[in-house]
């Protein structure tokens, strides 16, 4: 267990260390330290315990408003990755918690050495009605973090879907800033969280440990190691004057209100859908990979916004699955020539990996490549 505990602190540090490397982009990094911070509180107490048992009461007390902040502090996390233009600061409702867990921890603190040694060391509850209303409070705010949780992280979810959305508006290729690695971490956060909550619940309403600690320890480990390797240090590039927040609730929930302020005509939404089909099947756009709203509304000569209302109102695609289709266009002669591999014909047309090409053309032809192709050959289809 210390060994453990000693590796997550370890892992911890490195990481906390890397971030301030990269504090450059101030908003996500600042946060993933506070995340690295409280996990490492969290793992310290097995140490606390081993080394220094005198400050174990007073350690243990202080790590019920570390636990509950910890749902919160991942969440502003991603919301710094996948908003970094938001200058707002996180609400008082989401402190309610921790804020609720320092006042408990200060009680805890005010009892006197004999009363925590009780409580914490020896598991039972000292006389008086003050330790009893701290101990129901504890088991109060536990239960109601177990809740929380998954309420988070319900809502990380939701806002990567939104993110994404909102990426498929403004980029031609989207792979290296979709934030997968996001889905991953949550689900370690679930198998963690099922275990803790279980041991918690049932130490303290039911018939004790049923996680080894060791077993927490090391996924929380694993959880660091995780966090380490994967999470950026800088937020998303993105473009400077489309804000990922606009995006709408729902990936499908596009047109009426989200332009409902535009000064876009129907002969101006006619003449610049024009323009955008012309650069795209005599200038060829769609060929570099790195084509993104801003550099189409350049060659058009039109503000971003309306290049965007345009594509979704008269088109009928976003400006992902705009370009995407003029590639897949460009990419079925290639197939049916069969000179060429499909990774190379996805780079020649503009895509840059050969699954997000297999997706697209799946999508448009309703068969990978290699299908299309045989069934044309066959004669299947025309």
């Amino acid at each position: 267990m210390i060994a453990l505990s000693a590796t997550a602190l370890g892992v911890a540090l490195t990481g906390a260390l890397s971030t301030l490397r990269g504090i450059g982009a101030p908003l996500a990094p600042r946060r993933l330290l506070i995340v690295y911070a409280l996990i490492a509180g969290l793992a310290a107490l097995p140490l606390v315990i081993a080394f220094v048992p005198s400050l174990m009461p007073t350690y243990m007390a202080a790590t019920l408003p570390v636990l509950l902040a910890l749902p919160s502090a991942l969440y502003f996390y991603v919301e710094g990755l996948t908003s970094p233009q938001h200058t707002g600061r996180p609400t008082l409702l989401h402190g309610i918690l921790p804020l609720m867990g320092s006042l408990i921890t200060f009680g805890y603190w005010c009892l006197p050495i004999a009363a925590q040694q009780t409580m914490f060391m020896n598991g039972s509850l000292p006389p008086g009605l003050f330790p009893a209303t701290l101990a129901v409070s504890t088991f109060v705010l536990i239960a109601i973090w177990c809740l929380a949780s998954p309420a988070y992280l319900l809502i990380v979810l939701k806002r990567l879907a939104r993110f994404r959305a909102r990426l498929r508006d403004l980029y031609s290729n989207v792979e290296t800033r979709e934030l997968r690695w996001v889905e991953w971490l949550m689900a370690f956060l679930v198998v963690l969280w099922v275990a803790v909550a279980a041991t918690l619940l049932s130490d303290n309403f039911g018939p004790g440990l049923l996680v080894p600690d060791e077993w927490i320890m090391a996924l929380t480990v694993c959880l660091l190691a995780f966090l380490f390797c994967t999470s950026p240090i800088r937020a998303v590039a993105l473009e400077p004057d489309l804000a990922i927040d606009s995006a709408p609730d729902k990936p499908g929930e596009v047109v009426t209100e989200k332009y409902s302020r535009s000064s876009l005509t129907a002969d101006h939404a006619q003449r610049l859908a024009e323009r955008i089909e012309t650069a795209m099947r005599e200038h060829h756009l769609y060929l570099d990979a790195n084509l993104s709203l801003s550099k189409l509304s350049r060659h058009v000569a039109s503000a971003p916004n309306l290049v965007s209302q345009t594509l979704n109102e008269r088109l009928g695609a976003t400006f992902f699955d705009y370009v995407a289709r003029w590639r897949v266009e460009a990419a079925e002669p290639l197939i049916l020539r069969g000179q060429q591999s499909i990774l190379t014909i996805a780079l020649d047309v503009g895509f840059n990996s050969k699954s997000t090409f297999y997706k697209a053309f799946k999508k448009q032809m309703g068969m990978t490549p290699t299908a299309y192709r045989d069934a044309r050959s066959e004669g299947q289809i025309s």
